[in-house]
């Protein structure tokens, strides 16, 4: 193979490019999750970061970080955004640079109210990937999370 060729290298970049793949099925599934929740003002990747925060009780940030592979200035980003809409409270801990993130009641409220529009998105999904696409997202998923 030619590497100085563009033309060789961009064919070869396009036809294996696994960063690629993952990235047209991620933009796909969260379309169908933010069209599903478009009235609520909430995107999906909102509504993930309420639920790690709920399930976790209250999160530090370095491990929400951690478990999300999110860089600490996205999830900043991200939750001051939330405290705006009353979503999400935040605070330092002593003498910390790590913040500790927890859900509030009108967050809690919102995952009440957006279920069954997650619910029909979550089916759509599932019928985009079928049985076998599912096994796999969630078996790579795993093994991410796995990893130290």
């Amino acid at each position: 193979m030619n590497v100085k060729d563009p033309a060789v290298l961009a064919g070869e970049m396009a036809s294996s490019c696994v960063a690629t793949r993952a990235r047209l099925i991620s933009r796909s599934i969260t379309a169908i999750f933010d069209e599903a929740l478009k009235g609520s003002g909430v995107k999906v990747s909102q509504v993930n970061l309420m639920v790690m925060v709920f399930n976790l009780g209250q999160a530090r940030s370095s491990d929400i970080c951690r478990i999300m592979k999110m860089d600490a200035s996205t999830l900043s980003r991200n939750v001051d955004r939330m405290k705006k809409k009353g979503w999400l409270d935040s605070r330092h801990e002593d003498g910390a640079r790590s913040m500790i993130v927890s859900i509030t009641p009108a967050g809690e409220q919102l995952l009440v109210e957006i279920y069954p529009q997650w619910k029909e998105a979550q089916r759509r999904s599932v019928d985009l990937l079928d049985v076998e696409g599912m096994e796999s997202v969630f078996s790579l998923s795993s093994r991410i999370w796995a990893q130290k």
